[in-house]
């Protein structure tokens, strides 16, 4: 019976050891995941002048998933306003850690000219992080 005992304390404290120093590995893509990406609007100005490129805008993401601060790195002047506004729009997967995630944002915006009579505007989203937004312009702007 003493015998049972011992030998039934030592497997129970033989697995409580081996639970606690099993590791979890670290997921392989620790990149926030966005839940809502809100694209921008190419801005009427912005258009009329022929100007396109990228904008890059880091935004900070709270524990919650919402984007609390941005901040605009590079981009024409007349693109930044319309990247900002809708970086603040984005939602990513909430965390349960306490601390803010960082990452960068970027919005394209290209202008062609289709030379059809109608513009128009299509709007693709490339994960994991970047928008771009080509304005079909008829070519008479």
């Amino acid at each position: 019976m003493k015998h049972s005992l011992i030998l039934c304390a030592l497997v129970i404290l033989a697995v409580s050891f081996s639970l606690h120093s099993q590791t979890v590995a670290p997921p392989l893509n620790d990149q926030p995941t966005a839940m809502a990406a809100v694209a921008p609007n190419y801005p009427p100005i912005a258009r009329s002048a022929h100007i396109s490129g990228n904008v890059d805008v880091q935004v900070k993401i709270n524990s919650r998933g919402d984007v609390e601060e941005t901040k605009v790195l590079s981009g024409h002047q007349l693109l930044q306003g319309a990247g900002k506004e809708a970086a603040k729009k984005w939602k990513f997967v909430a965390t349960p850690e306490k601390h803010s995630r960082v990452l960068q944002l970027t919005f394209g915006f290209v202008r062609v000219e289709s030379g059809k009579s109608v513009q128009t505007i299509t709007t693709t989203f490339l994960p994991p992080y970047k928008v771009e937004v080509v304005w079909n312009s008829t070519g008479y702007q």
